[in-house]
């Protein structure tokens, strides 16, 4: 997400539900992937992080969900 979208929703109070865990998960399992997708997964894993410090910086509203359904329960 792009900080303009982040002022965005700053300005109207809209909150962020990021998916943290869901990034988290397939960085843990990155091995099991093709070569192509384990790029595509790091850049989106480190969009991912930049995006939720930026913001966090900017003082955008975090909400929690859940990403329950994305890897196996009970790991």
């Amino acid at each position: 997400m792009k900080p303009e979208a982040l002022a965005m929703m700053k300005k109207k109070g809209t909150y962020l539900t990021p998916t943290l865990m869901a990034s988290e998960w397939i960085m843990g399992k990155l091995a099991n992937y093709p070569a192509a997708l384990q790029e595509k997964a790091k850049a989106a894993f480190n969009a991912r992080s930049e995006m939720f410090r930026n913001a966090v910086k900017m003082g955008v509203k975090i909400s929690f969900g859940t990403d329950a359904a994305v890897y196996p329960h009970g790991e």
